[in-house]
């Protein structure tokens, strides 16, 4: 992250300190926390905002592998112990058929 930003930064003359500064800070705080694995919190409007993004992705993608995964049948999964719900699936198929189409 920080090595690959770095080497972006010096590869363009006169970028101003400040921004690379903020740009710095918002690799490291995206996790959020350091339960999360963030040396530092985010303390910019812009990094919060890149932590939130962050943590919707990640909430996305695990609800997204649980449906996929789900063998329950019908429109709705098993009850999702975690989150606490079951996730409605009757757009599973047409997911199912998208993914194909892109593929």
């Amino acid at each position: 992250g920080i090595g690959l930003l770095d080497e972006k930064i010096k590869s363009i003359s006169q970028f101003p300190d400040s921004i690379a500064v903020l740009l710095r800070h918002m690799i490291v705080s995206h996790h959020g926390t350091r339960e999360f694995g963030s040396p530092e919190p985010p303390k910019t409007i812009d990094a919060v905002l890149l932590n939130y993004i962050d943590e919707i992705d990640s909430k996305i993608s695990g609800i997204r592998e649980y449906i996929a995964s789900d063998e329950s049948g019908g429109n709705w999964t098993s009850y999702h112990r975690l989150l606490e719900r079951h996730f409605y699936t009757a757009n599973k198929s047409m997911q199912n058929k998208e993914d194909e189409i892109g593929e």
